[in-house]
C-alpha cells in the first residue's frame, strides 16, 4: 500500500480489476493500491494533526452520549427489584404528580397486588387497568410495555394521571370527592359505590 498526503482515504477495492473505491476519511491521508488490478485488503489511515483531533472529538462525544444514556436507563433497570411503593413513588416523581395520591389510588384499587382482577375480569394489575385502556395509554406514550408488570403498570398509571386521565380511576374521583363516589357503569350495567379516602 502507498500512503500519500491528501484529503480522502481510499479503501475497500471491491473487485479484482478496476480503480479502487474512494471515500472520505478522517485521517487526511490518501490510500491506494500498489498496482493496477491489485485488491486493497486493509484500510490505512494517517492520524495526523486535524484528523487526530476530529477522531478524538468523536470519541469524547460518543463516550458522553453513552454515559448519559446509561445514567437515564439505570434507575429504571434497578427499580425492578424494589418494593412496589418505591416504584410508584419513583414514577410519580418522574411524571410530576403526588406520590401519596398515586399510592392511595393503587392501595384502593388492588392493595398493591399485581394479580388482582375486578370489573368481571376486565381490570387487572396494581392499578386495575383494562387491556383496551392500557393499549390506548401506551399508544399515546409511544412505548410497548408489559401489561403484567407491576413496574410498567406504575409507569403507565402515573403517566396517565399526569396527562389528564386521572378521572378514569373511580378511586381517584372518590378521593377528590372526600372519600366516596357512586356511579352507574354502562359497560358493566351496574351501580357501584367506591370508598377511597386520602
Amino acid at each position: 500500500m502507498v500512503v500519500a498526503r491528501g484529503h480522502r482515504a481510499m479503501c475497500c477495492h471491491h473487485a479484482l480489476h478496476g480503480p479502487p473505491i474512494t471515500m472520505l476519511g478522517l485521517s487526511g491521508g490518501l490510500v491506494r493500491g500498489e498496482g493496477a488490478g491489485t485488491p486493497v485488503t486493509s484500510l490505512s489511515m494517517v492520524a495526523t494533526g486535524r484528523g487526530a483531533g476530529i477522531l478524538l472529538a468523536f470519541l469524547v462525544a460518543w463516550l458522553l452520549m453513552f454515559a448519559i444514556t446509561t445514567h437515564a436507563e439505570g434507575p429504571e433497570l434497578a427499580l425492578r427489584d424494589q418494593p412496589i411503593g418505591s416504584i410508584v413513588t419513583y414514577f410519580s416523581n418522574k411524571n410530576g404528580i403526588s406520590p401519596r395520591l398515586a399510592l392511595k389510588v393503587m392501595e384502593c384499587e388492588s392493595g398493591g397486588i399485581q394479580d388482582t382482577t375486578s370489573d368481571m375480569g376486565l381490570s387487572h394489575g396494581i392499578f386495575q387497568i383494562q387491556k383496551s385502556t392500557w393499549d390506548r395509554f401506551t399508544g399515546e406514550m409511544g412505548e410497548k410495555l408489559d401489561y403484567d408488570s407491576p413496574m410498567d403498570q406504575a409507569k403507565v398509571a402515573t403517566w396517565a394521571m399526569a396527562h389528564g386521565h386521572a378521572t378514569e380511576w373511580s378511586t381517584f374521583i372518590a378521593i377528590m370527592k372526600g372519600g366516596k363516589y357512586s356511579f352507574y357503569s354502562r359497560q358493566l350495567h351496574r351501580h357501584f359505590t367506591v370508598i377511597c379516602k386520602a
